[in-house]
């Protein structure tokens, strides 16, 4: 994060110590996401938002027109046509479902890919600091689930710029079909961090958070919290309140069952198969 300070050096970041500057970076981070929705057939769409406007009948005149907001289905054919860089003009949402399960109300049974943290890498695709990352260019990429692409990068990705061991747009070049296919989504969040004197010694987290959430999507009939075990309601009936608990003991606790994480630093084999 930070380097000795040069004259000259005040347009790469803020000094932070008498002779030391904080260099300015990027922080990404890229996702591997297998989703298997009801099964591996699975589809991929956008709900992209956009203004509907029509004649307002009722008006004096009839010729008004009025705008409301309005959504409409594109379904992902291919691999090219999934790939997603981020435009704060063309609002959408990221659907993942099987065709053949649908709720009682007909829409498809399905899970909607949030991310907030999406950031822009300003470097030109042909640039080659980005040669060994090609990841970082697309916010999102969906791909045919292959085991050959069992990863966006390598452990030699910061020497072998001239000839990446891992070329993510080869996982693209194909431009396999994504409909009813297993599929693979890779998701890269991130932010810009220009350091500041509040940096050091510790870097504060509130305000550089970067968050994937899986949501539900008319997947479930209802809130999955209405059935949830530990459920406490409260009613106030005259002058008392009144808790239903729905038959919870008073001895259960909400409390995760302590982990030993010691186990971590004597057997690694889950993090590296």
């Amino acid at each position: 994060m930070s380097h000795s300070f040069q004259n000259g050096d005040d347009k790469f970041g803020f000094r932070v110590a008498e002779n030391i500057v904080g260099s300015i970076h990027h922080h990404l981070f890229h996702f591997k996401i297998d989703l298997d929705i009801k099964g591996q057939i699975n589809r991929y769409e956008t709900l992209d938002l956009a203004l509907d406007e029509r004649k307002w009948p009722w008006h004096k005149s009839g010729q008004e027109t009025f705008q409301q907001l309005s959504f409409s289905h594109t379904l992902k054919e291919t691999e090219l046509q999934a790939v997603y860089r981020y435009n704060f003009s063309t609002p959408k949402y990221h659907i993942v479902y099987n065709n053949q399960e649908r709720n009682k109300f007909g829409a498809h049974r399905a899970y909607r890919l949030s991310v907030e943290g999406f950031s822009k890498v300003l470097f030109p695709d042909d640039s080659p600091v980005l040669s060994s990352r090609k990841w970082c260019k697309y916010q999102i990429a969906v791909t045919h689930r292959k085991d050959e692409e069992e990863s966006s990068s390598s452990i030699f990705s910061m020497f072998d710029g001239q000839s990446p061991h891992v070329d993510f747009d080869r996982f693209l070049q194909d431009d396999e079909s994504l409909v009813d296919q297993d599929l693979v989504f890779w998701v890269t969040a991130g932010f810009h961090h220009i350091p500041h004197t509040e940096d050091i010694p510790n870097t504060p987290t509130v305000g550089t958070q970067a968050t994937i959430s899986l949501m539900p999507y008319n997947y479930f009939p209802e809130c999955p919290s209405v059935g949830s075990r530990d459920a406490v309601r409260a009613d106030v009936i005259k002058d008392s309140v009144v808790f239903q608990d729905y038959g919870l003991s008073v001895n259960s606790r909400c409390l995760p069952t302590k982990f030993d994480f010691s186990y971590l630093l004597q057997n690694k084999s889950h993090l590296f198969p």
